[in-house]
Parts: C-alpha cells; structure tokens; sequence
C-alpha cells in the first residue's frame, strides 16, 4: 500500500488501514506514518469488534484507543453503548467496566 494513501496521522480510518496490511506492526506504523500502538489498538478493533464499531473508528466518531477498550466488550454492549449516541470518553470507558 502506497505511504500517501495513509499519511493523516491519528486518524481512525488510517490507523485501520494500516492494520488490515499484512505485515508485522512496526512496518505497518511506519509505511502509514503512524505510531506501532495505533496500529496495535486497531489490529484489536479489527479482532475484537463488531462491525459497528470499526465503522465508528473509520469515521472518526470513536478514537482507536477507545475502541481498543471497548472491543474487549461483549458484542452487545459494544452495540448499546454506540446506539446510546453518548460520546465516549476514555475516562468513562475506564469506569463502565
């Protein structure tokens, strides 16, 4: 994958990008210009999530490294806790669970 298609740093939709590359983590941040735990956090959100989420992340609505906590979830509170509309918060993910 070319490094201009990934070079927004920090941002959901790169960080999944680089994730879905086959290769090992820190090749993977650097072609993507991104840090080797975004693209850790995003490998688990691609792993652990429901579809829903990767999609939030990928839009921007959830950050990588709260969809990383929020993964470890079951499926349905994943689902609930993006329908309820609240912006999450890495504190109140923190305290959820």
């Amino acid at each position: 994958m070319k490094r201009e298609t990934l070079r927004k740093r920090g941002t959901g939709k790169a960080a999944i990008k680089a994730a879905r590359i086959a290769m090992k983590r820190d090749r993977a941040a650097l072609e993507a210009d991104l840090s080797v735990p975004m693209v850790t956090w995003a490998r688990r959100v691609l792993t652990l999530g429901t579809p829903e989420l990767i999609k939030a992340v990928e839009d921007g609505v959830v950050s990588v490294k709260i969809a990383a906590r929020v993964c470890r979830w079951s499926s349905r509170a994943q689902r609930e806790i993006l329908l309820s509309g609240k912006k999450l918060l890495l504190e109140d993910v923190c305290k959820a669970r």
